[in-house]
């Protein structure tokens, strides 16, 4: 009898350090503390759930040992793990699973605790279980009439309900898939003209064994060789002929037993030939014949036939008399959507009146050059005005000479006295003046007041007449032509 009892005692001491064997390895993050903060950890919890697992026959990765693995590695967050990082406790800690946990509520006064946690397989980055848990000792008396129970008894339920529900059977250990993931990445330029050269580098982490074949795949079947050069794998090529878009990929492929090959998604670049089309709008102003009149400011939008993005951009203004160039800003990224000139310089001076050109040159990303331009007329002054008179045999002759005026003269007044003070002559209407005669007086005087469409005003106060004889000007019987106004 006593022979048969110890050979089944040995029978379910073999059956247990079996399934213990058997189940998998898991490796235990310490568990995040949302009680002590944002970066708040509580040891305490995670050795427990960890020597659980180990009652259980689970083989475990205490936290001890995630913590120096995370120091090694660099990581700072106990609660996420990537995927290269989850293959590299793989390769490294022989951990086929990782638990990752949260305290949510704990707190010994009011007896309530609660807890979550999640169990990844490494391999496939796959979430296999998950399971949230809370208790209060006010919950257990009202609805079951048990005793206070003590913190520790609490902590020990709430784990042990947590864990109860794990799948059966969570897999036995096997040898690591190798993975790949890419750190840094560049890739330059991100559009460029056909022809130009383009390069890319990727800095990888390699988790298991490295892939023996590395590669970048440009478009769709264009295949270039990558070559390691002070930690960067690289590669270069010119863009195709086409535009378009094309994606850059990298393709590690494994020894031919492994049969294994991952594909990257990098980047994508553009091919772009046909630099941006647009023209100038202008506004505050009058369009005339020769060009786009203004006095105050012109507002200058353009106007892009296609949204598209922009490299850099140049603003100038020509003087058309003097030919020179005067650069008022440029920049670079997007075109602003609309200039505004006030008829100065880039010091701030004010620029005379005249024909000037407006220029705005853009670039793309690619670097297609494209400009616009427009006729201007500065208008910010009346032109010169004389008036000259001419003596006959008992009148006088007086007639206006106004200067070349690209803006149409609205309204107008004359004036004419004695030395007496008496008034000779008071003439106004629209337009221009015609010619027109007066008593022949001596010592005249005149007042003359001129304005045009934009608001322009010429005053000529109490200046004296000067009245020449018809014979000065070489034919005895001449007279004065009317003022033709010259656009």
């Amino acid at each position: 009898m006593k022979k048969c009892w110890n050979i089944a005692v040995f029978s379910l001491v073999l059956a247990f350090f079996a399934g213990r064997v058997a189940r998998a390895r898991i490796a235990v993050f310490p568990f995040e503390d949302l009680t002590r903060g944002t970066a708040g950890i509580n040891m305490a919890v995670s050795r427990h759930v960890s020597d659980l697992l180990t009652e259980m026959g689970y083989q475990v990765v205490p936290p001890e040992e995630i913590v120096t693995f995370m120091a090694l590695n660099r990581l700072r967050w106990t609660g996420w793990s990537d995927r290269v990082t989850a293959r590299k406790m793989e390769k490294t800690l022989r951990a086929r699973f990782i638990l990752m946990g949260t305290v949510l509520e704990e707190d010994v006064d009011r007896k309530v605790f609660g807890v979550c946690a999640r169990i990844l397989k490494a391999p496939d980055y796959r979430l296999v279980w998950g399971r949230t848990v809370a208790m209060s000792e006010l919950g257990q008396i009202s609805l079951l009439g048990l005793k206070k129970l003590t913190w520790k008894k609490m902590e020990s339920v709430v784990l042990q309900d947590m864990l109860k529900r794990l799948p059966s059977d969570l897999g036995g250990n096997s040898v690591p898939e190798p993975d790949v993931g890419v750190v840094q990445m560049y890739l330059h330029p991100h559009h460029a003209q056909s022809g130009k050269k383009i390069t890319c580098g990727v800095k990888l982490d390699i988790s298991g064994d490295p892939p023996e074949n590395l590669s970048f795949v440009v478009g769709k079947d264009r295949v270039l060789k990558a070559v390691k050069s002070k930690g960067y794998w690289r590669a270069a090529w010119t863009a195709p002929r086409l535009e378009g878009s094309y994606p850059v990929r990298l393709i590690a492929r494994w020894s031919a037993h492994l049969k294994l090959e991952k594909r990257i998604n990098l980047a994508t670049f553009f091919v772009d030939n046909h630099p941006p089309k647009f023209q100038l709008k202008l506004s505050h102003g009058q369009r005339l014949p020769g060009g786009f009149a203004f006095r105050r400011h012109v507002r200058i939008v353009p106007a892009l036939s296609r949204g598209e993005p922009i490299a850099r951009w140049r603003f100038e203004i020509v003087s058309v008399k003097e030919k020179v160039v005067t650069l008022l800003e440029e920049a670079e990224g997007h075109v602003p959507a609309a200039f505004v000139w006030r008829g100065t310089d880039g010091t701030g001076s004010v620029m005379p009146n005249g024909p000037y050109i407006v220029r705005v040159t853009i670039w793309d990303l690619a670097g297609n050059q494209a400009q616009a331009s427009a006729r201007l007329l500065l208008v910010r002054q009346l032109p010169e005005v004389t008036v000259e008179a001419v003596a006959e045999e008992k009148e006088v002759e007086v007639a206006v000479i106004v200067g070349k005026h690209p803006v149409p003269m609205t309204d107008w007044r004359f004036e004419i006295w004695d030395r007496e003070g008496n008034l000779v002559a008071r003439r106004e209407g629209e337009g221009v003046p015609n010619t027109f005669k007066i008593p022949k007086k001596n010592g005249l005087r005149y007042t003359l007041e001129m304005r045009d469409d934009f608001g322009n005003r010429l005053i000529l106060r109490n200046r004296k007449l000067k009245v020449v004889k018809a014979g000065a000007y070489g034919v005895k019987t001449k007279k004065l032509k009317r003022w033709i106004n010259e656009f």
